[in-house]
């Protein structure tokens, strides 16, 4: 009764995919060889003995390799046990992507445990198109967002040159100077020669005014438009979270991922620099150079999140999984998209407006004078904020746009330490 159990068994071990030899050893029929990080390949075939007695291992290529020397691990089958033996297989052992037979206990022995079929490691190619489709999709983003900018630009001039935008600048002018001039007669100062409101002149070149103190392109632009896109990137990048839902670590996909990173933080450095390379100085900032550097920080970003997003779906397998990872990819995208596109027509148009003359923040102390000597002090730096608005000042050297010594008691000066000068 009990040898009849037994030999059912074995008959529903052979119809699940084992081959069954002998009356007390099990093998498995087909096993796939893997790949190590460090080049070493292996097979782990699985042995089922059910014998009283450890059966020796001496596995071996069939037909026979003279090259090709197997190394199982363990050694011995121990009896009444199920043993997973991993056997090391030289590369040159494989023809190609062809399989081959590895007898476990020797070809010249009794078919104890027959041969196994060990099909070679599975090479996974890279497939970079993903790189490609996320260069073309950013590049479309980023046209669009510089065509964005120059319509905006294009708009704003016009709307300046009106006889309402002419208007409009010529109250935010004359309110200026009637601030202006409220603080030179409190001071009994003579009032500032102003010339008239020159035409607008809004160029590629021309520096944008509306940009607070402190304004960095890095932590205000850059950190924004990519705000979306961090943590998507870091959640589709996760090798855990990746191996967590598929099973195991695409190793593919995870290559092409690193490389859109690494090019997309290219791209965002280099409009750093960018953003202040247009114009006469490196010191402010420009239309053309905000539309240059917005374009390319969107090129960076659109190129990750989609390069990223159809990587993580084409190793995703199942395609829910593949729609839900390119779909968050899109919304992404278009988030940012549409972030850039807003924000950069709002502060090209709000910057035309500020190219005029302000009072400076500081006014209120800065033109306070309780002395005589203090309200020459004030007048001359009045003179010297609105030196380009002003027509004819005597006391203004034009060559050098400082104001002169004229009208200026000199003042002695205490002699201070001598310090060493730093680099």
């Amino acid at each position: 009764m009990i040898r009849g159990i037994v030999s059912l068994g074995f008959v529903a071990l052979a119809a699940a995919g084992v081959q069954v030899a002998a009356a007390d050893t099990v093998v498995d029929q087909k096993a796939t060889a893997e790949e190590g990080d460090d080049g070493v390949v292996t097979a782990s075939i699985e042995v089922i003995n059910t014998g009283p007695d450890a059966v020796p291992l001496r596995p071996v290529v069939v037909p026979a390799k003279l090259t090709c020397h197997l190394t199982p691990d363990p050694t011995t089958a121990g009896a009444g046990q199920v043993t997973t033996v991993t056997v090391t297989i030289p590369k040159g052992c494989f023809d190609d992507t062809t399989p081959m037979a590895v007898d476990l206990d020797g070809v010249a022995r009794s078919q104890t445990m027959p041969a196994t079929v060990v099909a070679p490691p599975k090479d996974e190619p890279t497939d970079w198109a993903p790189l490609w489709w996320g260069l073309l999709v950013g590049v479309l983003m980023a046209g669009t967002v510089w065509l964005r900018g120059w319509t905006e630009h294009e708009e704003a001039q016009q709307e300046a040159t009106t006889p309402e935008g002419i208007a409009s600048r010529e109250r935010a002018y004359l309110e200026v100077r009637k601030i202006v001039k409220v603080r030179t007669d409190g001071l009994s100062l003579p009032e500032l020669p102003w010339k008239p409101l020159p035409p607008p002149t809004y160029s590629f070149t021309s520096e944008l005014g509306n940009l607070e103190a402190g304004w960095s392109f890095k932590d205000s632009w850059v950190a924004n438009l990519t705000v979306a896109s961090t943590a998507l990137i870091a959640l589709l990048t996760s090798a855990d979270a990746l191996t967590a839902v598929l099973g195991e670590e695409p190793a593919a996909a995870l290559g092409v991922m690193t490389v859109a990173g690494l090019v997309s933080a290219v791209v965002v450095g280099v409009a750093n620099t960018v953003v202040k390379l247009v114009g006469k100085s490196v010191e402010v900032v420009t239309v053309g150079g905000l539309i240059a550097s917005t374009s390319l920080v969107v090129l960076a970003a659109g190129f990750q999140v989609v390069t990223v997003g159809l990587a993580a779906a084409g190793a995703a397998g199942p395609w829910p999984l593949a729609a839900a990872a390119l779909l968050l990819a899109l919304l992404v995208a278009a988030v940012l998209e549409v972030y850039a596109f807003r924000r950069l027509g709002e502060t090209i148009r709000e910057g035309l407006t500020d190219g005029l003359p302000v009072v400076p923040a500081d006014a209120v102390t800065a033109w306070a004078a309780h002395r005589p000597w203090e309200r020459s002090v004030v007048e001359g730096q009045m003179r010297a904020t609105y030196a380009e608005w002003l027509e004819g000042d005597p006391l203004l050297d034009t060559a050098e746009g400082t104001p002169s010594m004229a009208g200026w008691t000199p003042v002695a000066r205490p002699v201070a330490a001598r310090r060493r000068s730093l680099l």
